[in-house]
């Protein structure tokens, strides 16, 4: 008995989905009778929204069935508008139901687009408790062991891009649970579909458990953007203009902007100020602008931080979206992965053999190439979040024995299992096929995994190993990926289906059994090398779809007979030339014979005539073609692509029209034989390397349309004599003209500002040039080996000539330096302020109309002009004694008077603010200098090897002291160090063999290696207290230094500290000393006594060797061993009491001890080093 519908409230349900999954046949299998018009094709533009009631126990249930996603984005707003229609009718909704085909690979992206604009229309927070998930077409297609986890695993998959909506849709980033039914809609005949049925009553008890939602208000049939709709779709806008145009557009968004709490783009300093209000800042890009102005509590990372910065930044509150788990992370952190991370680094877990198990979190979407290589995991989950696995991952996991890839993985790196000796059993969830040698999977793009010897079961499938020689491409594949099949030396056959659109690079390289290969018209993409290596390639049709053949694409087909090419114009001799408008060409194989049924005979091509049809010649279009005499250009040619004519060497002469605008790099490269180009006024710019290596090519003529001529351009075009740089140039690259030997005059632009050493150096053959005033600076090695250059001028502008710049100008003999201020016999001085000097050519004989004679130069004056000595200035001044330096100067560079050995005395003005490095390393023959309180640090090497230095006054205005300052000053006696100093450096006072007194100030905190190293005459030396740290060698060599007292601030003495100290009688070591490092006191001879506290915990090796005047020693129980020599050659040492803490004592630890008499040798020890008690000629027990 039928119920009337009227008597129960009635379940209103409405279906949405892609065409061809199923809604229709699913409604009809809802209401039990065939309401709906069930097709596989695209929905038809007269099937509408359609609503109808049940038969049979399902009167009481209305659906609403709705077309699929369309292509045309008018007909997709038509069937929403007429579904809010029909909504609207009905008052309330109990039902949501999204259809899918389980058998599709993942999320469908229309379904996305029609979830999101049905919430836009509806617009109410319920809409998603309505909403469930159907998926069609599962127990038929899937064996019923398995469905249970599939189910499970394409069940956690679709709640989470689900949920993504919702956040997407709403902000809102709580948990919510979408019901989920699976059924066969349109069973087989006879099949039993009990399974279905059951799923539907539990849909029905859920829907009819919840409260409808009421329709009968949602937005009318005109599409509206309300202000959280614009939050919303922002993500889909390019940039600012796009929210500027929205608001000059419609004048209701105007102010939008202010609303925004976020900004969903990068901004700058102008664009900050149309958000005002925003609260939370992205940061999209490593190099966007930061803005820190109080008013942003958060900041959102979204580029790659390495792990460590993401717990930083999470410190202060701020989220990064982006965290890559590194090698370093890994030595950090530890092996467990922290849940932020969502990329696993390269050579992250590489060689931790330690590891059996890991576990991924499901936030990772990529682990990197040699990520797990050499690991001793047995087994790994890879989480559905995983989209890519790296090349070589799992290399050498020889204790991998089980692996599961799921879906969502697209790409599987080479090598990935190589060498997993235990892999014998892999589950792919999306595999298609197996083919003996490789695992084929990821439609539509079909990649392969070659796969491991060892491994014997896929997804359960006992695989038997044998040649595959023929091969059938699924129809659902559009793309096959690169090196898919790579290596199939057994395969004869295969078929491309018409869904393929393109061939990855190296697709079929090495099939070295293919004979014959059709490629059908839909493909329009072919990769690089992508049949080299087919050694029985014998012929190939390539289609007319395709518009371009790539690099080396026939490499190494030795048998190829026979080409058919679709789109091709025309054959000259040695390549193949195709693809209008765009021509390219294809080197012709040599053991080609037959091309779309002409016959071709193999000769060099000397001539070329090119079609007016073409309008760009492509990229290395005639390359290598080294027989080309001579071509013609038509004037439908606009664009030389790269590397277009490069090898031509045969090429004597090319006429360029004026069509053409742009020259690609490389265009001419190496074109040895070309002796002249002729460039039209259409050409902007000149590439890089355009004519490097056109060894014959003697003139140019540069039009005034050029604007910048690139790197290397006629580099090395060694017989040009002339060229003319007309005055549009702006810009000149590097080495431009390098090696052009027999250019002889060249004319500097006036856009010039700098002349560097690849303009001009090496001009064998340059005689003159003509500085204009607009340059100011020529750089080091300008003129260097212009051997010709027999004059110059050189302009009142120049501010800076460099180092060397006439090195080697062995013709120079006039040189006119307008701004020259005097010279003085071997060094030019000029550019006020700044004092800087040019070392005179020996063959230069007149400076300025002045005849110089050389001679020595012994003193000089400074004029009160100049503000800065330069760079070595008097650098190697050997004979100079005397200089004045004036007043106004206030910075002396680096190495300014190096090597000034005869310099005596110098006095630095008060105004100097800075001394350079090296400023007067070497002058041997200063006694005295005073430095004025202005400078506030002394720099490395500054007084290195200033022998002659007795004196020395330091103000309390440095505050640094630079490594090596006082290095080989041997005559320097006292030194004050005033209280401002902090630290000492490396080998500061080393070598000062005449001092006798120092005083170290209390503020000193550091004493650097080898500080005092060799400062024989030192007698005392008190070490203050707030010192923590003694440098390695910091006293060694310190022969007259009889005692020292060692503070309690200090826990390390450093290496070899005081080795040599052979005066040193008595010794002071604090308890808070640690560690005594290796030769400590080695060599101390006249030490008798030494307590060692009993927190030092160790001794380093040879720590009192040749301390021969020690008597009796005791070591503290908390030292465990005693390094090797030790206690070498303590000649006077009569007992030592060993602590039963010692373990191990070490070789020759008491050799030469020969006044030792007994000792006691605890049970603790376990090892006696090599000749320990050798020569201990007086021990009776």
């Amino acid at each position: 008995m039928s119920i009337n519908k009227e008597e129960v409230k009635i379940t209103k349900l409405v279906i949405i989905g892609n065409s061809r999954d199923g809604k229709s046949s699913l409604g009809n299998f809802i209401l039990k009778k065939n309401a709906f018009i069930v097709s596989d094709k695209v929905c038809p533009e007269n099937k509408g929204v359609k609503g109808s009631y049940g038969d049979l126990d399902r009167n009481n249930v209305f659906v609403i069935d709705t077309p699929g996603v369309q292509e045309s984005e008018e007909m997709n707003k038509k069937w929403i508008n007429q579904m809010i229609d029909s909504i609207k009718k009905e008052r309330e909704l109990h039902g949501i139901i999204i259809v899918f085909n389980y058998n599709q690979d993942r999320f469908p992206k229309g379904s996305k687009e029609m979830i999101k604009r049905i919430y836009n229309r509806i617009s109410k927070p319920e809409f998603w408790q309505h909403l469930c998930i159907i998926l069609t077409n599962c127990y038929y297609y899937i064996p019923e062991k398995v469905i249970e986890k599939k189910i499970s695993k394409k069940r956690e998959e679709y709640q989470k891009e689900i949920m993504k909506l919702v956040i997407e849709t709403t902000g809102n980033g709580e948990s919510i649970e979408f019901p989920m039914y699976f059924v066969d809609s349109q069973p087989e005949e006879g099949e039993d579909n009990t399974r279905s049925e059951a799923e539907i009553k539990k849909f029905l008890e859920w829907v009819r458990s919840i409260p409808p939602m009421n329709v009968k208000n949602i937005k009318s049939n005109k599409m509206k953007l309300e202000q959280n709709e614009i939050m919303i779709t922002s993500k889909y806008f390019n940039d600012i203009n796009d929210f500027i145009n929205l608001e000059i557009g419609i004048k209701r968004f105007q102010g939008n902007m202010e609303q925004f709490h976020f900004n969903p783009f990068p901004l700058n300093y102008y664009s900050r100020k149309l958000l005002p209000n925003i609260e939370t800042f992205h940061i999209y890009n490593r190099g966007d602008e930061i803005f820190n102005d109080g008013r942003i509590n958060k900041y959102v990372i979204w580029y790659q931080v390495e792990y460590s910065r993401c717990l930083k930044e999470k410190e202060q509150g701020n989220i990064c979206k982006n965290v890559v788990y590194t090698k370093g992370s890994r030595e950090k952190y530890g092996t467990t992965i922290p849940l932020e991370v969502t990329s696993i680094g390269d050579e992250c877990f590489k060689c931790c053999y330690d590891i059996k198990e890991i576990n991924l979190p499901t936030r990772i979407s990529e682990i990197g190439n040699e990520c797990f290589y050499e690991c001793g995991i047995r087994s790994i989950s890879i989480p559905i979040t995983i989209s890519r696995i790296g090349n070589n991952c799992f290399e050498g996991c020889n204790s991998l024995s089980k692996i599961n890839i799921p879906t969502t993985v697209k790409e599987i790196g080479k090598e990935c299992f190589e060498g997993c000796f235990s892999l014998s059993d892999m589950s792919i969830e999306n595999i298609q096929f197996v083919s003996e040698e490789r695992i084929h999977i990821n439609e539509p793009v079909l990649v392969s995994i070659e796969i491991p010897d060892n491994l014997e079961r896929v997804n359960g499938r006992i695989i038997e190993r044998r040649n595959i020689n023929e091969f059938n491409i699924p129809s659902s594949i559009s793309k096959l990926g690169n090196r898919c099949f790579e290596g199939y030396e057994s395969l004869t056959r295969i078929d491309i289906p018409t869904t393929v659109k393109e061939i990855g690079n190296e697709c079929f390289s090495e099939c070295t059994s293919l004979t014959s290969l059709n490629i059908p018209t839909s493909v329009s993409k072919i990769g690089d090398g992508c049949f080299s290596r087919c050694y029985s390639l014998q012929s190939i049709t390539v289609p007319s779809s395709i518009s371009e053949i790539r690099y080396k694409i026939f490499k190494g087909c030795s048998s190829l007979r026979l080409i058919n090419l679709g789109k091709i114009k025309f054959i000259s001799e040695e390549r193949i030339f195709m693809n209008e408008p765009l021509l390219i060409s294809i080197e012709i194989p040599e053991n080609l014979q037959i091309i779309n049924g002409k016959r071709i005979k193999k000769k060099d091509i000397n001539e070329f005539n090119i079609p007016t049809s073409i309008t760009k010649l492509g990229y290395y279009c005639f390359e290598g073609c080294s027989m080309l005499k001579s071509i013609n250009i038509p004037t439908s040619v606009r664009e030389f692509d790269s590397h277009c004519f490069e090898k031509c060497s045969s090429l004597t002469t090319i006429n360029i029209p004026t069509s053409v605008s742009k020259i690609g790099n490389y265009c001419f490269y190496e074109c040895s034989r070309l002796e002249s180009i002729n460039i039209p006024t259409s050409i902007s710019e000149l590439g890089h390397r355009t004519f490097k290596s056109c060894l014959s090519l003697q003139t140019i003529n540069i039009p005034t349309s050029i604007t910048s001529i690139g790197d290397w351009c006629f580099n090395r075009c060694s017989s040009i004599t002339t060229i003319n740089i007309p005055t549009s140039i702006k810009y000149i690259g590097k080495e431009c003209f390098y090696g052009c030997y027999s250019l002889t005059s060249i004319t500097v632009l006036t856009t010039i500002r700098e002349l560097r050493k690849e303009h001009l150096c090496k001009y064998k053959s340059l005689k003159t040039i003509n500085i204009p005033t607009t340059v100011k600076y020529i750089g080091n090695y300008c003129f260097k080996g212009c051997s010709s250059l027999q004059t110059i001028n050189i302009p009142t502008s120049i501010t800076s000539i460099g180092k060397k710049c006439f090195y080697k100008c062995s013709s120079i003999t006039r040189i006119d330096i307008a701004k020259i201020h005097y010279f003085s016999e071997e060094r030019i001085f000029m550019n006020e302020p700044v004092l800087i000097s040019i070392k005179i050519p020996r063959n230069l004989k007149i400076i300025n109309g002045k005849n110089i004679e050389k001679k020595d130069i012994n003193k000089f004056n400074i004029p009160s002009t100049i503000s800065k000595i330069g760079y070595r200035c008097f650098s190697c001044c050997g004979s100079l004694t005397t200089i004045n330096i004036p007043t106004n100067v206030i910075k002396i560079g680096n190495e300014c008077f190096y090597g000034c050995s005869s310099l005596q005395s110098i006095n630095i003005p008060t105004n100097v603010i800075k001394i350079g490095d090296k400023c007067f390393e070497g002058c041997s023959s200063i006694t005295t200098i005073n430095i004025p309180t202005s400078i506030t640090s002394i720099g490395d090497w500054c007084f290195n090897k200033c022998s002659s230095i007795t004196t020395i006054n330091i103000p309390t205005s440095i505050k640094y002291i630079g490594k090596e300052c006082f290095y080989g000053c041997s005559s320097l006696q006292t030194i004050n160090i005033p209280t401002s100093i902090t630290s000492i450096g490396k080998k500061c006072f080393y070598g000062c063999s005449t001092l006798t007194t120092i005083n170290i100030p209390t503020s000193i905190k550091y004493i650097g290696n080898e500080c005092f190293y060799g400062c024989s005459s030192i007698t005392t030396i008190n070490i203050p207290t707030n010192v923590i740290k003694i440098g390695d060698k910091c006293f060694s060599g310190c022969s007259s230094i009889t005692t020292i007292n060692i503070p309690t601030s200090i826990k390390y003495i450093g290496k070899e500290c005081f080795s040599g100290c052979s005066t040193l009688t008595t010794i002071n070591i604090p308890t808070s000393i640690k560690y005594i490092g290796k030769e400590c006191f080695y060599g101390c001879s006249s030490i008798t006594t030494i307590n060692i506290p009993t927190n030092v915990i160790k001794i380093g090796d040879k720590c009192f060797e040749g301390c021969s005047s020690i008597t009796t020693i005791n070591i503290p129980t908390s030292i465990t061993s005693i390094g090797d020599w030790c206690f070498n050659k303590c000649s006077s040492l009569q007992s030592i009491n060993i602590p039963t803490s010692i373990k191990t004592i070490g070789d020759q630890c008491f050799n030469g001890c020969s006044s030792l008499q007994s000792i006691n040798i605890p049970t603790s020890i376990t090892s006696i080093g090599d000749w320990c008690f050798n020569r201990c000629s007086s021990i009776t027990s």
